[in-house]
């Protein structure tokens, strides 16, 4: 089974495309066959992008990359309380794939710098390699990477 969008490939069992919401199908058309199938984004390489308070506001962000043909995925996170056993407050992740982190910010940068407000993050993840930086830092202590 493979997604018609992202040319991922699934199990047989599955029906839908989680990431691009459309139905999967046993065989591309003729013409698209011969096209290499992109590889599919490998959970160890998604970072986090930013939380949202509510489900709605994180699907809603996702649309916007699916629209944009980004992919991304929406983690649910406990929120940490004293009372381990109290019901569990949630949170919600859009995580990307590491090298589109940029794309991504442009995309949503100017709403979540809205909904979070404007004080700067003090560390935030390298868009080469994940790794958590200083957000005063020029390069990437990790990999190199030059920051604009």
């Amino acid at each position: 089974m493979h997604c018609p969008v992202c040319k991922s490939e699934f199990r047989e069992g599955f029906t839908r495309c989680e990431s691009c919401d459309v139905d999967l199908v046993h065989e591309f058309p003729a013409e698209e066959s011969a096209t290499p199938a992109p590889k599919h984004v490998a959970p160890g390489l998604l970072v986090d992008y930013c939380g949202f308070l509510s489900l709605e506001d994180a699907r809603e962000a996702r649309d916007q990359l699916r629209r944009e043909r980004l992919p991304s995925e929406i983690v649910i996170r406990d929120v940490a309380g004293e009372d381990p056993w109290a019901t569990a407050k949630e949170e919600y992740w859009i995580r990307v794939p590491a090298k589109g982190f940029r794309a991504v910010d442009a995309i949503l940068g100017e709403d979540v710098t809205e909904e979070l407000g404007s004080e700067p993050a003090e560390s935030v993840a390298c868009s080469e390699c994940s790794q958590t930086v200083g957000h005063e830092e020029s390069f990437c202590p990790h990999c190199g990477a030059k920051f604009d």
